[in-house]
């Protein structure tokens, strides 16, 4: 093309349609989709049921782990000698910077992968990412003081050795942070044995941008003194750019 320039540009631009946290593909360490805390709980139930099976524990032996308050599960018709109690203490954004290096909490999703969307090869998909940051509470309730320790030490084992499995179901990271304070609670007449522990989960949110592609520009430029644009297509905004010589 004499005394012209031609330009492809292929990236993304126009509308962009963000869905909702929790659609995407998987996140770098997850074989599955990634899950938010609600869903840990429920990965955490899933695993503790095979591990408990695994060594062999006699089924009407098993601890369950519920989300609820203690006075609910104390009243409940089938109330167990033990129980696991799962609570947040906080929630934040992720906190990235190096050990020992302040905090850096990044307030907007980050881009995590692009790719042309598989229904529609003129839109470009766009993932985004942010993590969030959670402080969580297992508490270990028994009649028996010596069941609640060993419950506590077994449930921490099971924590440890299945940290692979929460990472194949979506959740990021799983960490102990401490064991709190033994204390006991009178519920109803009953004293319950409790001990708590405390791990930080790392979730990821993940969230879809879809846009439409730019196909090609062209500009052509000579000399002269006035710019001359025509509208190509609308819908992308694409214009022609040429010198009207009057």
């Amino acid at each position: 093309m004499p005394n012209g320039l031609k330009i492809d540009i292929d990236r993304e631009v126009g509308l962009k349609i963000r869905t909702a946290p929790g659609v995407g593909r998987a996140h770098s360490k997850s074989g599955g989709y990634s899950k938010d805390i609600n869903g840990f709980l429920d990965i955490v139930n899933d695993g503790w049921e095979d591990f408990q099976n695994r060594y062999s524990v006699p089924v009407a032996n098993w601890i369950p782990v519920k989300y609820m308050r203690p006075k609910e599960f104390v009243e409940s018709p089938d109330m167990p000698s033990s129980v696991i109690l799962f609570h947040v203490v906080s929630r934040k954004r992720h906190n990235n910077a190096p050990e020992g290096q302040g905090e850096r909490r990044p307030r907007n999703p980050q881009q995590r992968e692009e790719f042309t969307d598989p229904d529609d090869e003129n839109n470009m998909i766009t993932l985004l990412a942010q993590k969030r940051e959670h402080l969580v509470q297992f508490e270990i309730w028994s009649t028996h003081s010596k069941k609640a320790n060993e419950a506590a030490l077994q449930f921490e084992g099971y924590m440890e050795a299945y940290d692979w499995y929460f990472g194949s179901q979506g959740i990021n990271r799983v960490w102990f942070e401490e064991r709190t304070e033994d204390r006991v609670e009178e519920i109803g007449g009953t004293e319950w044995s409790v001990r708590p522990i405390r791990y930080t989960v790392i979730t990821e949110l993940v969230y879809k941008d879809t846009h439409r592609k730019l196909g090609t520009i062209t500009v052509r430029h000579d000399t002269g003194s006035k710019l001359k644009i025509t509208e190509i297509d609308a819908e992308t905004d694409l214009n022609e750019y040429s010198i009207d010589r009057g």
